[in-house]
């Protein structure tokens, strides 16, 4: 699984309902933060990269998705330092392929 079920369950007081809920609102909201997210990288501006990658890493803990929200964390953490953005695109690239599979996930998971 990509998320924390055992967590999941507990944070949301195994409430099925309330995940499919926040699941849809994930699933609405995350291709803009994405896009917002790309943009920045490519033109390197560090406060957008920090911003984006921050809101999608919150995006993601409401589900405990350790391994995603890790790697919005490292986005975050580039934009901040302000240095390089070696490797960003990668990340992004891994986050725009794996988040479409974690709502698939959740949605079957509520079902």
């Amino acid at each position: 699984m990509m998320f924390n079920e055992s967590k999941l369950l507990e944070h949301f007081e195994s409430d099925k309902e309330m995940i499919f809920e926040l699941t849809n609102t994930l699933d609405e909201t995350y291709p803009v933060v994405l896009e917002s997210l790309k943009s920045g990288i490519e033109q390197k501006k560090y406060t957008e990269v920090e911003l984006h990658a921050h809101t999608l890493k919150g995006m993601l803990l409401n589900f405990f998705c350790e391994d995603l929200s890790d790697m919005a964390l490292r986005l975050e953490n580039q934009g901040r330092e302000k240095e390089t953005l070696d490797g960003a695109l990668e990340l992004y690239d891994n986050l725009e392929k794996s988040i479409p599979e974690l709502v698939k996930e959740l949605r079957g998971y509520c079902d």
